[in-house]
């Protein structure tokens, strides 16, 4: 929004801006759940980052919370255009209110992602006898060390 303020109102010569959300203007406007129509995606910062696929991004705002801004919501653009956009949005809802306003596939995914202690010792040994077995120097900070007794 800013760029496109800038873009309208050249002559304002508005200051930079180190980091304004959109969808913080969205957050008076939209009930639990409500979503904005999509939009393509012309943000350099976010596009720089889906190489070849950088035309083809859209996204939207969706209402997950009560107490917090919208979410900006990504999607393939194919979706945005498609009969699947309402469909995707209904599938997102229903993960919120399963996952208690997070989606409930993420908070699973980021759960079983964690390694425990007896993987991470685990993990450590296995790693320890290929670089013995590979002669590779191993050594550990005493500061890992000193976490390790702790833990």
């Amino acid at each position: 929004l800013v760029g496109m303020l800038r873009a309208a109102f050249p002559e304002r010569a508005l200051p930079p801006t180190k980091r304004v959300h959109d969808g913080l203007l969205w957050g008076d406007h939209l009930a639990w759940g409500d979503a904005t129509v999509p939009w393509i995606s012309a943000r350099g910062d976010v596009l720089a980052e889906y190489g070849a696929q950088r035309g083809g991004i859209a996204f939207a705002y969706l209402q997950a919370a009560t107490d917090r801004p919208p979410a900006r919501i990504e999607m393939p653009r194919w979706v945005a255009e498609s009969d699947l956009f309402p469909h995707v949005l209904d599938v997102l809802r229903a993960e919120l209110v399963a996952g208690n306003g997070y989606p409930y596939a993420i908070e699973t995914a980021d759960a079983v992602a964690v390694i425990g202690v007896e993987d991470r010792a685990r993990f450590y040994a296995l790693f320890q006898r290929f670089a013995a077995e590979a002669g590779l120097p191993l050594t550990f900070s005493r500061k890992s060390v000193s976490k390790s007794r702790r833990r």
